[in-house]
């Protein structure tokens, strides 16, 4: 899914939610960014709650819902075969009951 206004986006960062307001094709400065800018609406929290922030990123720094539960899935494919080939190298002591 690609990011367009009025859907929830994600920060790489922080995995923060934001609404997506608009999205702006600009020129960039920056080889490796695509010049896409996404203004968003982000909830913040502060001294009095929260407070709602207009921001821009730029695309390459935002993911959508179902990229982000793509990259979780492959995390987890990755700690479960880091874990297995650690546990064949070194296996937990057995319990006895």
């Amino acid at each position: 899914m690609e990011i367009k206004p009025g859907t929830i986006a994600y920060l790489k960062t922080t995995e923060e939610p934001v609404f997506v307001l608009d999205v702006t094709e600009t020129i960039s400065n920056f080889p490796a960014l695509s010049g896409t800018v996404v203004t968003v609406r982000r909830p913040v929290l502060g001294e009095g709650g929260f407070e709602h922030r207009v921001e821009t990123f730029h695309v390459e720094e935002l993911e959508s819902l179902e990229a982000k539960r793509k990259q979780k899935l492959q995390d987890m494919a990755s700690f479960k075969a880091h874990f297995d080939a650690t546990e064949e190298e070194f296996p937990l002591p057995k319990l006895k009951n």
